[in-house]
This record gives structure tokens, sequence and C-alpha cells, in this order.
């Protein structure tokens, strides 16, 4: 009996000691540079879905911002569109026309572009210069008169101004 207990003993201290190896070669394998090439690509792999979503945003916002400029695109040459047949129904021979041109050209007086709003004023100031009928001319004198020059720069208010009354002299001589 005596020998049974001292063998039992001897094989399971062999056991634990063969235990204990393979923890220690399981340890060691997962240490291994190619454990720790797998753990880096796990973990980049687990950040590629920030850095997906991140790229996703970016592209949200630069569609946002280029879909914003073509309609500010598309809205500026809708005006200028506007503006250029405005004008040109001021040269028409019916009456009826050149009244829409005015109709037509008053808002750029009120818009906030100065320039178009100069070059407005200038185009119905050389019209009541040509103007034969009445009706026409009134209605060139009621959307001057409706405009409020504090809205241009003083700059551009002199410019209105000096053709206005270059436009007065022609008609005068």
């Amino acid at each position: 009996m005596n020998l049974k207990q001292d063998v039992k003993p001897d094989k399971e201290t062999s056991l634990r000691i063969r235990k204990l190896e393979l923890e220690n070669a399981k340890l060691e394998h997962e240490i291994s540079a190619s454990q720790q090439r797998l753990e880096k690509w796990k973990t980049i792999a687990a950040f590629s879905s920030v850095i997906t979503a991140f790229v996703a945003i970016v592209g949200i916002a630069v569609t946002t911002a280029q879909w914003r400029s073509g309609i500010s695109q598309a809205e500026e040459n809708r005006a200028a569109t506007r503006l250029a047949e405005g004008i040109s129904h001021l040269t028409s021979e019916r009456e009826s026309e050149r009244l829409g041109g005015i109709v037509a050209l008053t808002p750029f007086l009120e818009g906030d572009d100065p320039r178009k709003s100069l070059q407005v004023i200038r185009a119905i100031v050389n019209q009541l210069a040509l103007e034969d009928s009445e009706l026409v001319r009134r209605a060139a004198l009621s959307a001057l008169h409706e405009f409020d020059p504090r809205s241009l720069p003083e700059a551009d208010r002199q410019r209105a101004l000096n053709s206005a009354i270059a436009v007065n002299r022609k008609i005068a001589h």
C-alpha cells in the first residue's frame, strides 16, 4: 500500500508538469510574431469600420456642398437669363413687351447684387430717354421711384446718378 501511494504522487506530479508545459507552449504560441501580426490585423479591422464611417460622413458633406453649389449656380444662371431677357424686352417695338421688360427688371433693383442693380438702373434710365409710350415711361419712373438708393454702395449710387444726368442732358439737347 505504501508503494501505491508513492507512485500516485509521482504520476500526479508528472501530469501537473505536463499540464504546465502545455500551458507554456500555448502562451508562447499566443505571443509569437505571427500571432502578434494577426492581433494587429484584428485591431486594424476593428478600426476599419470607424474609418469607413468617417469617409462616408466626409463624402456626404462634400456631396451636399457640391449640390448646394450647383443649386446656387443654377439660380445665378436663371437670374442672369431673366436680367438679359428683361433688358432685351426694353428694345422691343411692342409696348407690352417693353412694359414687361420694366416689370421683369424691377426685382433686380431690390436684389443683393449692386452690379445688377446698377445695370438695371442704367437700362431703365436709358429707356426713359427713348420711350414714346406714356404707360411704359410711368412704369419706369415708378420702378425707379420705389428703388431705395441707399441699398447701393456710395460709388455705385454716384455712377447711377451720373448716368441719369448724362441721359437727361442728351434729352435736353
